[in-house]
């Protein structure tokens, strides 16, 4: 799916280069099984598998249902103690912590002085509390430069680690000019938590140093130190709790704060007078300082052999840590030969150090639903260290996500990307199941709706991850440095792959359905489709077991055909020709055509139980009720045409892209491939200035509610996944031999003017805004959606670092 190279000599791994042979010789196998790793492989792996099918077949509850029961871990790729110190909890706006399940975790509190009413206390990152924020260089693993643009300062939080599990932080505030009259005081609150008593414990010093002292197994004795610039101008109050609920962190100060009379006005300080204790959880410095100040945090260990870096010695430290960044950024993404204006490329930077910036670690059980959800169990516990979509409103791990997460973050660390990538696969149960969103601490479930805590065993998403093998996997120096560890993944993946292909069968054997859609709901215009990621993208409107979904057996062809080539490696001949005959099965064009080909709209669909005119209306009824009666109004669908089992010919959009986009379109077939380019480049179907629209605006969902209070999502809004697949298959086909002249013209205009739309908008709304977005508007090119969007969107710097056809 991947374009060749047009130009230069570049040698980084493509995405899906080669499809495999369908019909390959009998018995003949190369690459790893010819050479000398063979004999380390053929040692070694059945330890591996070995200890993952002691499990599977172990005795206790029946297997196949016990959805508690996981699979062994795979091997960590690098011998981590997990104590180095990171910008690991993605939903503050400066929160650092270490991997470990019993980490210390350092966070920052702040507010203007307000001058009435409770203070807007800053913390949790929200959608417009501030103007913008986010990392503007950071390499998810050893520092950070972060720019925080409130409304009435200007902060930055640079850090740097050691490998003494130590850190220094520090933060400066710079007054914006209209408020230089007004000389307002800010309020900072530097905390430690501990998650239990258990964990550690945290005490405050008796000495007047701004200071919070601790201890764990893990780190021994270590003190956060604050050294204030402006100590002299401040107004220092502190804060020790026995135990917390760290979703509350924020309550738990502002039940504390009190007003009182300094010498520098009211001011707003942590309660005085009050018994203190001498040991606690949850530890707070606060600093009621001028809003032009300057911060130096260090988190030093008694036990270390140096100090963390202060002073000079930490401008030095960042000084190299950000050239480091800067020589490997170029390495990977090669854009300074490409000409991009200084706001793209700030862009670009901003795009993947909010992604690493943004990767976080989270411990604990997720809540699944079980008995045919009658009921609700823990399920884990698990470790998961992964990138999010977004730190303000999504900072939890979404499986489909954090595939295209990993492509992006594969080519700047691939070590690191093999570490997230083995924490998701280590969350799957005895049958194959990854809960599609790992929600496993307090403070992730707090931004979660209750609805959609509870996972269901049942329910799919798209397999991403199987782009990403195919990609890094390619690496043949990398692979044989984490021998252990691919072994281990390939089962996995395999046992994943067998889970979604009989979990999510469809009426035929070449056929694929998506689970979790509610067949009686009668609120919705169209059911949703969770599970597949694309949510409310219009599908069959009578859910049934009759359905089949195109963007699945695509997934599914792609993951066919990777884990073919995959097994050539790290499994047996048959095996690897079992999935050949399955690819060849799902990517059979006749059997394509004749499952999802539409004549009346040129174009591939669904297949269900659909009605062609089904629209809400507004219902109402009285109620009676002690008070008298009372109006009760809601929104109903309406079915106006019998549904009959038809294609879905009214919904031409991202779903009706995807064979195109798994490259199952044989380049010969140049009627169809000019089909689906005519829907590409149709302006009243999906093509923008901005990039390719979601959904054909000819649709009747197009910009459709699907419920009273449910706005249109992927209903015609420009989402930058799908346009990054499309993208690299379009170059894909333009190095295809198959394709005539004429067509491959059209093919490679088609691409340049997509990636000219998708750079050149996104560039333009983040030079106005601050940020990248969740999505944009088709009509408008406008970010919509939450923001800063750390996750998928960053693709755009993978669209930048491609050469041109």
């Amino acid at each position: 799916m991947a374009p060749q190279a047009a130009k230069g000599n570049s040698s980084r791994p493509r995405l899906l280069p080669q499809k495999p042979d369908k019909n390959p010789p009998a018995g003949i196998r190369g690459g790893f099984f010819s050479g000398p790793f063979f004999w380390l492989f053929a040692l070694g792996s059945p330890i591996v598998l070995a200890c993952l099918a002691f499990q599977f077949f172990a005795g206790g509850p029946a297997r196949g249902s016990d959805i508690e029961v996981l699979l062994p871990p795979i091997p960590a790729p690098v011998n981590d103690s997990g104590l180095t110190w990171g910008t690991l909890r993605a939903q503050h706006y400066f929160g650092l912590r270490t991997r470990h399940p019993h980490s210390p975790l350092f966070g920052m509190m702040w507010f203007d002085q307000p001058q009435g009413g409770m203070p807007a206390v800053r913390h949790w990152c929200n959608d417009k509390e501030v103007n913008s924020y986010g990392w503007t260089q950071a390499d998810g693993r050893t520092f950070g430069r972060q720019t925080i643009n409130d409304t009435t300062v200007l902060l930055k939080t640079d850090w740097v680690n050691t490998p003494e599990s130590t850190f220094t932080a520090r933060v400066s505030s710079k007054l914006h000019k209209k408020y230089k009259d007004a000389a307002p005081r800010v309020n900072f609150y530097f905390y430690l938590a501990l998650e239990s008593p258990s964990h550690g414990s945290l005490r405050l010093p008796q000495s007047k140093e701004i200071a919070i002292e601790g201890r764990t197994a893990e780190l021994g004795d270590f003190k956060l130190t604050i050294e204030s610039r402006d100590r002299d101008e401040s107004i220092v109050t502190d804060l020790l709790l026995p135990s917390v609920q760290l979703a509350r962190l924020n309550d738990h100060v502002l039940e504390k704060m009190r007003v009182s009379q300094t010498q520098h006005g009211i001011a707003y300080v942590l309660a005085q007078g009050e018994p203190k204790a001498t040991e606690g959880t949850f530890a707070v410095m606060a600093i009621n300082a001028p809003a032009e100040t300057q911060f130096e945090v260090t988190f030093s260990r008694t036990n270390a052999k140096e100090a963390p870096p202060k002073g000079a010695a930490f401008d030095e430290r960042l000084k190299e840590r950000t050239e480091a960044f800067e020589q490997r950024f170029e390495a990977a993404f090669e854009l300074a030969e490409k000409s991009y204006s200084p706001s793209e490329s700030a862009m670009a930077h901003v795009a993947l150090s909010n992604m690493l910036g943004s990767i976080g670690v989270w411990h604990g059980s997720n809540k699944v639903k079980q008995s045919g959800g009658r009921s609700i169990v823990a399920y884990g516990p698990h470790s998961l260290l992964s990138a999010v979509p977004s730190r303000p409103f999504f900072p939890r791990g979404f499986l489909w996500d954090e595939g295209f997460h990993q492509l992006l973050i594969s080519r700047f660390d691939p070590v690191l990307s093999l570490e997230c990538v083995t924490s998701w696969l280590n969350t799957m149960n005895v049958n194959g199941w990854i809960p599609r969103e790992m929600i496993l601490s307090a403070e992730a479930e707090a931004k979660v709706p209750a609805e959609y805590v509870a996972q269901d065993p049942s329910v799919a998403n798209p397999p991403s991850f199987f782009y990403l093998l195919d990609t890094v996997t390619r690496d043949s120096m990398f692979v044989n440095q984490h021998r252990a560890t691919f072994s281990a993944i390939y089962f996995k993946a395999a046992k994943w792959y067998n889970w979604l292909i009989t979990s999510q069968a469809g009426r035929y054997s070449d056929s694929l359905r998506w689970r979790g859609r509610n067949s009686t709901i009668t609120t919705e215009l169209n059911p949703k489709t969770l599970a597949s990621g694309l949510d409310d993208f219009p599908r069959a409107s009578h859910p049934s077991d009759k359905e089949y979904h195109l963007d699945l057996r695509c997934w599914l062809a792609v993951a066919s055909r990777v884990l073919a080539r995959l097994a050539e490696t790290f499994s047996t001949a048959d095996e690897a020709e079992s999935y050949r005959r399955k690819y060849t099965e799902l990517s059979n064009f006749d059997n394509l055509v004749k499952r999802h080909w539409t004549e009346e709209g040129e174009q591939f669909a669904d297949f269900g139980l659909h009605s062609l005119n089904v629209r809400l209306v507004k219902k109402e009824k009285i109620v009676q009720g002690h008070h008298g009666n009372t109006k009760v109004t809601w929104m109903e669908r309406v079915v106006e045409e019998p549904p009959k089992e038809r294609h879905v010919s009214d919904a031409m959009g991202y779903v009706g892209l995807f064979p195109l986009i798994a490259g199952l379109v044989p380049p010969t077939e140049h009627e169809k491939l000019r089909a689906i380019l005519g829907h590409l480049n149709d302006p009243e179907e999906l093509w923008t200035p901005f990039g390719i629209r979601s959904l054909s605006t000819l649709s009747p969902y197009y910009h459709a509610w699907n419920t009273e209070h449910d706005p249109p999502y992927w209903r015609g809004s420009i989402w930058m996944p799908i346009n990054y697949l499309v993208l690299r298959s379009l170059g894909e086909y333009a190095a295809e031999a198959g394709v005539g002249e004429e067509l491959r013209a059209e093919i490679v205009a088609t691409h340049r003017r997509l990636k000219k739309a998708l750079v050149g908008n996104l560039a333009k709304q983040f030079a106005s805004t601050g940020f990248l977005w969740e999505h944009y508007d088709d009509r408008t090119g406008k970010g919509k959606g939450t923001h800063p969007m750390t996750g998928w969107t960053s693709l755009v710097l993978m669209v930048m670092s491609e050469d041109d056809l």
